[in-house]
């Protein structure tokens, strides 16, 4: 018979042997005579600068985006004391401010001009939920190309669920060409 202190207990550990200790060391943002990272962020409260991981929660001032467990979301109930909250400008806001391109989708076809109202409205509908889930994902602007459109957004990831939708409910044929580096093009087109 096995004593009871070496038998193996919950998840394999063994009673009586001491759990392993493990040691973490903080990291800096960044050291000392460098550039910050680009994700790290600078709150001026008007008398101090720290930084945003340190700050806990800030809102964006542009689009009310709200800072909160390093990271950035649309909460459905926004925190009480919202107005009081540090004012910074999201990610989002400065992709979509330098107009950085992150994905282009390419639409073309005869189903194209028929059916482009509804076609734009699918395109907004995709976007607008994305942009809830992510507020990095947004669109950049649409443009003619002849008998075509591109529409420009500013995360990958948004470019291919634009064009995985327009493919569910259009159908037609679909093409993702998958890069290391930015942008990411999509083409849909329907005859």
């Amino acid at each position: 018979m096995v004593p009871m202190s070496s038998r193996p207990g919950r998840r394999g550990r063994v009673h009586g042997v001491p759990k392993l200790q493990t040691q973490t060391a903080s990291v800096p943002l960044h050291s000392p005579g460098s550039q910050p990272s680009p994700r790290s962020y600078r709150i001026d409260d008007g008398l101090i600068a720290r930084d945003l991981h340190t700050a806990g929660e800030a809102v964006c001032g542009q689009c009310k985006a709200v800072y909160h467990g390093k990271r950035w979301s649309y909460p459905p109930r926004p925190p009480a004391r919202l107005k009081q909250l540090p004012r910074v400008e999201c990610p989002g806001c400065r992709l979509e401010r330098e107009g950085k391109v992150g994905g282009i989708v390419r639409l073309s076809g005869e189903f194209l001009p028929v059916h482009e109202v509804n076609i734009l409205s699918q395109i907004r509908r995709i976007a607008q939920r994305e942009r809830l889930r992510n507020p990095m994902a947004r669109l950049l602007k649409l443009e003619r190309n002849g008998a075509g459109l591109s529409v420009f957004t500013t995360h990958r990831t948004l470019a291919v669920l634009l064009g995985k939708g327009l493919h569910h409910a259009n159908r037609g044929s679909l093409k993702i060409h998958w890069t290391d580096h930015d942008p990411l093009r999509v083409e849909w087109s329907r005859t």
